[in-house]
């Protein structure tokens, strides 16, 4: 529920197919701690929708589906830690994510 926010918050609106919304690759921008949440989510709306709103444009798409993947996962690590748990060890700024499919076969079968 929170990802389905957060991804209309940045950029609602009408996508036909899996190519028109995916990029290839998402860099991450590392964790940015989210302590007030109306104060990001109308950061959100100026910095992403209120500029881009309607534009399908392939690269405007991308840029908003990077901002969208990086700011679900500073949500969901900043309701984590809210919560008092620890996050561990977060992936480096810059690590790329592609949607490039693999199989991954462990030592031992399956």
């Amino acid at each position: 529920m929170l990802a389905g926010f957060i991804a209309e918050t940045i950029s609602p609106g009408d996508y036909y197919s899996r190519e028109d919304l995916i990029p290839q690759k998402v860099v991450y921008d590392g964790f940015q701690e989210v302590a007030n949440v109306n104060a990001s989510i109308s950061g959100l709306v100026t910095k992403y929708r209120n500029p881009y709103q309607h534009n399908m444009n392939k690269k405007v798409n991308d840029y908003l589906y990077n901002a969208t993947v990086n700011q679900i996962a500073d949500y969901w690590t900043s309701a984590w830690r809210a919560g008092g748990n620890k996050t561990g060890l977060l992936v480096a700024r810059g690590t790329k994510i592609s949607h490039k499919a693999e199989v991954i076969y462990f030592a031992g079968g399956g």
